[in-house]
């Protein structure tokens, strides 16, 4: 049995984020989130603004909407204010969304009795990572980095998925003859 206390609530860095929060009726939610480790800066940066763009765009065009509000009627002010929240978004959901799928999450729920003393990958994913990144500020040697970046995100890939051909194919090999 481990106990870790000292595991952080939230841990962000260039690798992507963590956080472990108390959720209600007493668990405990893990949430890891592993950026590509061959992302771009343009694919980030267009990453980053699409996911920060629904609350930004979203006064931005109640503040486009009250401009506006003066010189044209309600209904064009709204639609205005809905361009201007709903246009870059949607051009920035699709601008990053090569990378957004390449992004690998990971969520776990557990118990909030037990959370300290039961396993969790995802923690250790997280420490691991956050301890690569205290070591690269520390040396400015990226390599350490970038080798346990490489080993998590692999980790987090998702499993071959069987299609349903497969399916098939196995269940007529074991099905007896003449049947």
């Amino acid at each position: 049995m481990r106990s870790n206390t000292g595991s952080p609530s939230h841990v962000s860095g260039t690798w992507g984020s963590y956080e472990r929060r108390l959720s209600g009726h007493g668990l405990v939610v893990e949430h890891l989130r592993v950026l590509p480790p061959n992302g771009t800066p343009e694919e980030r940066l267009a990453w980053n603004a699409a996911v920060i763009w629904p609350t930004v765009g979203f006064f931005c065009g109640i503040a486009a909407a009250v401009l506006v509000h003066h010189a044209a009627s309600v209904s064009w002010s709204v639609a205005l204010g809905a361009a201007v929240w709903l246009g870059p978004w949607a051009w920035l959901v699709w601008r990053s969304r090569p990378f957004a799928r390449r992004v690998r999450e990971s969520w776990q729920i557990s118990g909030a009795g037990v959370w300290m003393t039961d396993a969790s990958p995802l923690r250790d994913h997280a420490e691991r990572l956050d301890e690569a990144g205290r070591w690269t500020a520390a040396t400015g040697s990226r390599a350490h980095l970038m080798l346990t970046w490489g080993d998590v995100y692999t980790a987090l890939s998702p499993a071959p998925r069987r299609t349903p051909a497969t399916l098939v194919e196995h269940m007529t090999a074991v099905r007896p003859a003449g049947s």
